[in-house]
C-alpha cells in the first residue's frame, strides 16, 4: 500500500472515530446531566482501548479482509488440542473466531445433552454450516426481538442487557440438567457493560453450570483485554486453551 492510500485509510478511520465519539456524547447529553454526565464520560474515555480492540475484530471480519487472508494463505491461531469435557467445568478457548470451540459444542450436543448457543455470529450462518438440530437452543447477542430462521426460533438479547442474558442462561440450566452451553461475544459486550459486571456474569454462569451439572464453553479473541483483566477472566475458568 502506497503512502497516499495509507493516509486515506488513516483519515477514514479518524473520521469514523470522531463521528462515533460525538454521537455517543450527544446520546449521553440527552440522558444525563451534571456530575452524572461527567462521570459517565470519564468512564467511557477510560474504556476507549476496549472499543478500539473490539472494532479491530469487527473490521477483520469484513469481506475485504477475509478475502485478503485467503489470498495470503494466512490462518487463525487456534488451540493446540481439544479438552475432554468434564461436566460442572467451564472452558475458555482463545481464538479469533469461534471455530474449534463451536466444533466441540456440536460434537457433544445430543438428545441427552441439550445445548444453548449464545453468540454474536449470525444464526443463519451457523445453521447453514451445521444443519438444524432440535437439541440446540439459540440466543443471539444483538438488536431485535424474537426471531427465526427456517424452523429455528431464537431470542435476541441486547449486548448491554446482562440481566436478561443471565435469565436465559439460568432458565436453560434449570430446565435441562447436565446440558452444555456455548458463548461467544463477550468482547462485543465490553463497550456496553463495565468489566466488573462481565466478570460477575461469568461467575454466575459457572455457578449455574455447577448447580445443574452442566458444562460451559466460551470463545474469546486473544488480545482483546489488557493483562490484568485477561487474567481475571481466565481465573474464572477451569481450563484455558490458547
Amino acid at each position: 500500500m502506497d503512502k497516499e492510500k495509507l493516509i486515506e485509510a488513516y483519515m477514514k478511520g479518524y473520521e469514523e472515530g470522531l463521528k462515533r465519539g460525538w454521537k455517543g456524547a450527544k446520546s449521553m447529553l440527552s440522558r444525563y446531566d451534571g456530575w452524572e454526565l461527567r462521570s459517565r464520560m470519564e468512564g467511557k474515555i477510560g474504556t476507549l482501548y476496549q472499543d478500539v480492540r473490539t472494532r479491530r475484530y469487527e473490521i477483520e471480519g469484513e469481506p475485504f479482509f477475509m478475502d485478503w487472508e485467503e489470498q495470503e494463505g494466512s490462518s487463525d491461531r487456534t488451540p493446540s488440542e481439544a479438552p475432554e469435557l468434564r461436566w460442572g467445568n467451564m472452558y475458555l478457548f482463545m481464538e479469533r473466531k469461534p471455530e474449534i470451540s463451536l466444533d466441540i459444542f456440536f460434537q457433544h450436543v445430543s438428545e441427552d445433552c441439550k445445548g444453548l448457543c449464545v453468540t454474536h455470529e449470525r444464526i443463519s450462518a451457523i445453521v447453514d454450516a451445521r444443519g438444524e438440530d432440535e437439541n440446540v437452543v439459540y440466543c443471539y447477542l444483538g438488536k431485535g426481538g424474537r426471531s427465526s430462521y427456517l424452523s429455528v426460533e431464537y431470542e435476541t438479547v441486547s449486548l448491554g442487557n446482562l440481566n436478561k442474558l443471565a435469565s436465559v442462561v439460568g432458565e436453560f440450566f434449570k430446565e435441562n440438567k447436565g446440558s452444555l452451553m456455548f458463548l461467544s461475544g463477550m468482547n462485543r459486550m465490553m463497550p456496553y457493560v463495565e468489566f466488573e459486571k462481565i466478570q460477575k456474569f461469568t461467575d454466575f454462569v459457572k455457578s449455574k453450570a455447577n448447580e445443574h451439572g452442566g458444562c460451559v464453553i466460551v470463545s474469546l479473541p486473544p488480545n482483546i483485554l489488557g493483562g490484568y483483566q485477561l487474567q481475571q477472566i481466565k481465573n474464572s475458568f477451569d481450563q484455558v486453551l490458547e
